[in-house]
């Protein structure tokens, strides 16, 4: 899992980084590029958070479930 996180992460920041530097090649779509730019900045940091905050809340329910028994 934790390879698959840092495979997400550089593959967002290389995006992000290749759209930097095309994107002005494509004036007629600047709106679009900076979209994207701004995509796939996030992408990584926050896919991130919700895959942890997903792992924690799953592995709580664990805990309780156990604990009611």
């Amino acid at each position: 899992m934790k390879l698959a996180r840092n495979i997400l992460i550089i593959f967002s920041y290389m995006m992000f980084t290749v759209l930097i530097i095309v994107g002005p090649e494509f004036r007629k779509y600047n709106l679009y590029v900076l979209f994207l730019q701004v995509l796939f900045f996030c992408t990584g940091p926050f896919l991130l958070m919700f895959i942890d905050w997903k792992k924690k809340r799953n592995k709580d329910k664990a805990e309780f479930s156990v604990r009611s028994e």
